[in-house]
Order: structure tokens, then C-alpha cells, then sequence
């Protein structure tokens, strides 16, 4: 990313989430003069959630490296036709765990994209999955 931009997170409470982040919407812009911001591209910002639970860590340590682990093998399998690219991995600082940045999809998750359309190779798409989640482990 250029260093003469910025990621402005949207919301602020999650417009979604899994079992282990949360997920805002934001935007990449760049700063012009009089305070204003041109947006370079719509953006979706995933924060590692906290887990609370009997020996689990919380410390933003142990949150960078659950993230960091999850980028490094979602850039093993990009670039992909099928698979979002990765723009950042944001360090917010001040205390606050780092985040992964990738394009907006106004579709939606995979959830809501079978959803709307039922004609999709839904077999295809749960392959893809599964590939990624192994690429994980």
C-alpha cells in the first residue's frame, strides 16, 4: 500500500463476523488539502476476536500472531481467480490487535452469495473452501 494513504475503518460495531473475528467495513483513501480524502477503493477490515475461555490468551501478541498466521496462508493461495486478494495487514497500534485488509464485495459472504444465487456450482465453491482451510493447517 502507499504510504501516502490510509485505511479508515467505517463502523463501529462488526457488519459481520466468523467464530474468531469480526468484520468492518472501511475504505483506503487519500488525504487532499483543506482535510479532504479522496476513496481509492472500499475496503473489508478483519480484527482477530478475543476468545474468552480456560487457558486462552487475549494478550494482542498472541492475537497478531492467530492473524498473521491466517494471512500467510491466504497469500500461499492468492493470487487465485476464486480467492479475494489481500491489500494489508494493518497494524492499528495502541494496543490494538492487527487486521487483514481486502476488496469490498458487495455480494456479500459465500453464505449470501449462494443465497441470492442458487445456480452458482455450490460444489465448486465448498472445494475452495475446504482447499483454503487446509492451506491453513
Amino acid at each position: 500500500m502507499n504510504p501516502q494513504t490510509q485505511v479508515i475503518q467505517d463502523d463501529f460495531y462488526p457488519c459481520g463476523g466468523g467464530g474468531f473475528s469480526n468484520i468492518y467495513k472501511g475504505r483506503i483513501v487519500r488525504p487532499l488539502p483543506a482535510g479532504r480524502v479522496e476513496v481509492l477503493n472500499r475496503v473489508i477490515i478483519k480484527f482477530p476476536r478475543p476468545t474468552p475461555g480456560p487457558g486462552i490468551s487475549n494478550e494482542v501478541e498472541d492475537l497478531r500472531r492467530r492473524i498473521r498466521r491466517e494471512y500467510d496462508a491466504w497469500n500461499r493461495v492468492t493470487p487465485h481467480v476464486n480467492n479475494l486478494p489481500l491489500l494489508q495487514f494493518w497494524e492499528v497500534g495502541g494496543g490494538y490487535p492487527p487486521a487483514i485488509i481486502t476488496p469490498y464485495c458487495p455480494s456479500g459472504c459465500v453464505k449470501d452469495f449462494l443465497v441470492n444465487n442458487p445456480t452458482a456450482d455450490q460444489l465448486a465453491i465448498v472445494h475452495f473452501i475446504l482447499f483454503v482451510q487446509s492451506c491453513q493447517h
